[in-house]
Formats: structure tokens, sequence, C-alpha cells
């Protein structure tokens, strides 16, 4: 996946994943997955599934790469000591 955005939007969106540390492809990735989110689309491809996955809710969140908080929380815990 690729976008084209013009100069001064490529400007504040490398200074926002610097300010977060992450790559920008992180951050474009991010946005896609909070959107797609925000709009269920990831419930309702689960709903509309034929064939049950027989993941629960947070498996499928990792495979998605959305980390609950739970796992970001015990992450941060983890380094910090």
């Amino acid at each position: 996946m690729w976008a084209w955005v013009d100069e001064p939007i490529q400007v504040l969106v490398r200074k926002l994943a610097a300010s977060k540390g992450i790559s920008i492809s992180e951050y474009v990735r991010q946005l896609i997955i909070a959107d797609l989110d925000g709009r269920s689309v990831f419930t309702t491809r689960l709903k509309e599934s034929s064939t049950p996955t027989g993941l629960d809710s947070e498996e499928v969140k990792k495979a998605l790469g959305l980390r609950p908080p739970s796992d970001i929380g015990e992450e941060v815990a983890h380094i910090d000591g």
C-alpha cells in the first residue's frame, strides 16, 4: 500500500511519526487499523464469517497486530524492571 500526499502533509507525518518514535509506515498502519476498528470492520467480518475461527477476540486482535492494553502494560512493566 502507498499513498501520495502533498509536501506539507508529508512534513507533518514525518514529525508525528518521529515524535512517537515509530516509522512512517507504522504510523500509517496504525491510522488504517484505528479507522477500520472505528468502523467495526473487524467485528463485522468476524460475524459474517461462515466458519468460526476458534479464536477469542483477544487472539484476533493480536493476529491483526492490535495489542490489548493488558499486554502493553506488561511490556512496559517488563522494560521498567
